[in-house]
């Protein structure tokens, strides 16, 4: 079974470390293909067809989409955006976007869709909004009030 993994690198990023022991528990059981800024051979322009046909990602085959897929910074005009992933290309990613790394349609994916969510509140509602639309099958969080977020 092959997971195809959307993040950003994350070999810079000094929190989530449940992040990479679920990377390194999965890399055990199953062929892991990460995809994102940072990762080599990354072109944000490419769609989800596109990806999936550079890794041979098939119908059955399982889309996790990281909690850096979806931006942590703020979404205000307020924002020194220069202090937010500075190990990543700023011209590959669009700061002042939810989905700074670009929009995929990961609705358009048959085959199950994980969610991995952070227990922060930065746009906690556009961040839901996104997984609603995006039909995942599931969403997993450390947050513990989650019961609330449910519907």
């Amino acid at each position: 079974m092959k997971i195809l993994y959307l993040s950003v690198n994350m070999e810079n990023y000094s929190s989530a470390s449940y992040q990479q022991d679920l990377i390194n528990s999965l890399s055990k059981k199953c062929k892991l293909i990460f995809w994102g800024p940072g990762h080599p051979g990354c072109d944000v322009k490419f769609n989800l067809d596109n990806i999936k046909t550079k890794f041979s990602i098939n119908k059955d085959d399982t889309i996790i989409v990281g909690h850096s897929w979806l931006s942590d910074i703020p979404l205000s005009d307020n924002v020194n955006l220069k202090n937010y992933y500075k190990w990543i290309d700023n011209k590959i990613i669009n700061k002042n976007s939810l989905e700074y790394c670009g929009e995929l349609n990961f609705f358009e994916h048959p085959g199950p869709k994980i969610f991995l969510m952070n227990k922060e509140y930065v746009s906690l509602e556009e961040k839901l909004d996104f997984a609603k639309k995006n039909n995942f099958d599931y969403i997993i969080t450390s947050n513990t009030d989650y019961k609330k977020y449910e519907k």
